[in-house]
């Protein structure tokens, strides 16, 4: 199916376009994004064992390498992002709420170092002076501190943020 999909529609999906989570699932969250609706999931971490239900206000549908659901995790009292296809079962539930104006799709306030379950690590760097004036002019996260050569963000996925980190080139 998915390579019949590719073939029809050649050019109109990323090369990384793929079929991780059953069409109901991604039907549910689509329902839920658009009807403003919060969603109960059995939800998977990658680490866990068993699964576990979790009640989620469904924000947005990014793409970070793969499909992600971000939204206000309401066991966790935070925002979290969620694979779908690691959501084993689904409940769309009546209740209604409102996306914070700070976390609508045109206000990017999620990053691909933001991906990840563990709380925000903020890593210090010490930068040249050329890329501090570039850190000023285009900051890289909504965290980003910048001091002089000082450069430090609040991230999750500090592993992520390593990779970019080793391409500068003075970090």
């Amino acid at each position: 199916r998915e390579r019949r999909t590719k073939a029809e529609m050649n050019g109109l999906l990323s090369s990384q376009f793929g079929w991780s989570a059953s069409a109901e699932v991604m039907t549910a969250i689509g329902t839920a994004l658009v009807d403003k609706r919060q969603l109960r999931i059995l939800y998977r971490n990658r680490d866990a064992a068993q699964a576990s239900w979790r009640v989620v206000e469904s924000w947005q549908m990014f793409f970070q390498g793969g499909w992600y659901l971000r939204g206000w995790d309401a066991e966790k009292k935070a925002v979290r992002s969620f694979p779908p296809d690691r959501i084993e079962k689904f409940e769309l539930l009546t209740t209604k709420f409102e996306v914070p104006p700070s976390e609508r799709a045109a206000d990017p306030h999620f990053h691909k170092w933001d991906i990840g379950d563990q709380e925000p690590t903020r890593v210090h760097c010490q930068v040249d002076e050329a890329l501090s004036r570039w850190l000023a002019e285009n900051p890289v996260h909504p965290s980003q501190q910048l001091d002089g050569t000082e450069f430090s963000v609040a991230v999750r996925d500090v592993d992520a943020l390593m990779s970019w980190i080793l391409g500068l080139s003075y970090c």
